[in-house]
């Protein structure tokens, strides 16, 4: 079947929107196989122009809805010039033509693999947000996760995608026996790769304690925000009840270093419970800002300085120009990032805090994996008021317990607080903009999955794959 341009542009949108359902509450994996294994067959029988305009809009569409959360405190122009400005990345898939129904959906899923890398890298720092391996825990494929990494998670359902829409209109016996071995391999994987084994256990207490109000002013009275965690930690948690207690990020203004109000009585805290008390703060410390989490005990505090910071939410880049679309920008004070990891320990067991926007970073869950035996990820969701951005984060924390098989402890302000076990599993969750607190134990594991050892060489080499596709054509032209 051969689609006219304009049949195809529209598929796209659809395709786009499709896509974007899989990454709201309620989500399925299945509309996004649907909507790239739409997209995918739409593209193959147009030209190189007609395939940029599709892309584009594809890209758009999805973007548009995925990220329709970020408009609802800034506005609407700096959502739209996101989507616009993102939407470039994907047209590396324009230099995918449809040469045979074996080689197109490879060359198809190994393209995208590519964009999402693109997305990750540039400009300020990459936006990593909305990859479709992130999708993939609840799907057949959740096993490419701990295997290869998310880079894995979307090359394996855009190209199992891509052979099942394919078949309809140019079936090859072998493309159909490739098609069904691509899911027998998936699900017999998803069967058999279950990460079960644990060292031994860790009792936490993760505190949600809310923010007087949504939105950008969240914290603009510093002390209601800590005495909303504070009151929710003396009320439930009991002396030696726990290993270790959880403050969301953002939730502590420190400006006069030990001598801080907030600090010292955190020390007392600590003390009281006889637990450590791992906080999110805000230091101001040698005229920098910091994002920092802080590990305390009645006596000590541990600091780590949060590595990857929020392109135009910690720091402005092209701050006139930034101020000319939204006022809101002369508001951000730039932060500073830190420059490395920070060990921290709770009864003999190592751990890492991923600070929010960490939880993008491929290289960051990785130096966590390897090093530490479980991870704790502090978030601040109060910014992003009652929107889907809620759940589109957790859903990447669970993609990657799978992926690390390491169970995270996920804390936010607002929601939503939830035990998450080594195989991406909910196993408690605190109901959004409620305050509670959540008392679990978490599994230790000191086992490291494939994907946290190779799963920067496995996206290389599906990369390689594209690039490889695309010399041959070339060489062949």
């Amino acid at each position: 079947m051969k689609f006219r341009p304009q049949r195809s542009a529209l598929l796209s949108l659809v395709a786009g929107f499709l896509v974007s359902r899989g990454f709201v509450e309620g989500g399925s994996w299945i509309w996004i196989f649907l909507g790239l294994g739409i997209f995918s067959r739409s593209l193959c029988t147009q030209s190189f122009r007609y395939r940029c305009v599709a892309i584009y809009l594809f890209a758009f569409s999805f973007l548009l809805f995925l990220l329709s959360w970020s408009s609802i405190y800034v506005g609407t122009l700096p959502w739209l010039l996101l989507c616009f400005g993102e939407a470039f990345f994907y047209l590396p898939l324009a230099l995918v033509r449809y040469q045979s129904a074996m080689s197109y959906p490879l060359l198809f899923a190994s393209a995208l693999v590519f964009c999402e890398f693109l997305r990750r890298q540039f400009p300020f720092g990459g936006f990593g947000w909305g990859r479709i391996g992130f999708a993939s825990t609840h799907s057949p494929f959740s096993a490419a996760l701990p295997i290869g990494g998310v880079a894995a998670g979307t090359f394996i359902l855009a190209c199992t995608s891509a052979y099942t829409f394919h078949l309809f209109s140019f079936f090859t016996v072998r493309g159909a026996i490739t098609t069904v071995l691509l899911f027998l391999l998936s699900a017999g994987l998803n069967v058999f790769y279950k990460i079960s084994d644990s060292d031994s256990m860790i009792k936490v207490a993760l505190i949600q304690g809310g923010v007087p109000q949504l939105g950008l002013a969240f914290n603009d009275n510093p002390s209601d925000v800590f005495s909303r965690q504070f009151n929710q930690t003396v009320k439930l948690i009991k002396t030696n009840q726990v290993q270790l207690v959880v403050w969301p990020e953002n939730t502590v203004l420190i400006e006069n270093g030990e001598s801080s109000p907030d600090l010292r009585t955190l020390h007392k805290l600590s003390g009281a419970l006889k637990t450590p008390i791992l906080v999110g703060a805000v230091e101001i410390r040698d005229g920098h800002i910091y994002n920092e989490s802080l590990l305390i005990t009645d006596s000590s505090t541990l600091t780590y300085s949060k590595r990857k910071l929020v392109p135009f939410g910690e720091f402005i880049p092209l701050r006139e120009i930034s101020t000319l679309i939204s006022p809101l920008a002369s508001r951000v004070h730039d932060f500073t990032p830190g420059t490395h990891r920070t060990v921290f320990a709770v009864a003999d067991k190592k751990f890492s805090s991923l600070l929010c926007f960490e939880i993008l970073d491929d290289a960051i869950l990785r130096d966590a994996a390897l090093h530490d035996q479980f991870i704790v990820v502090q978030s601040n969701n109060a910014t992003f008021g009652r929107s889907a951005e809620l759940f589109q984060e957790r859903q990447i924390a669970q993609a990657r317990a799978r992926e690390s098989g390491r169970t995270i402890g996920y804390d936010s302000t607002t929601g939503i607080t939830s035990i998450i076990d080594n195989n991406g599993k909910i196993l408690a969750e605190a109901q959004p903009f409620a305050s509670e607190t959540l008392i679990s134990d978490l599994e230790i594991s000191s086992k490291v999955t494939p994907s946290m050892k190779y799963g920067g060489v496995i996206e290389l080499l599906i990369i390689a794959c594209f690039s490889w596709g695309m010399v041959r054509r070339w060489v062949k032209k």
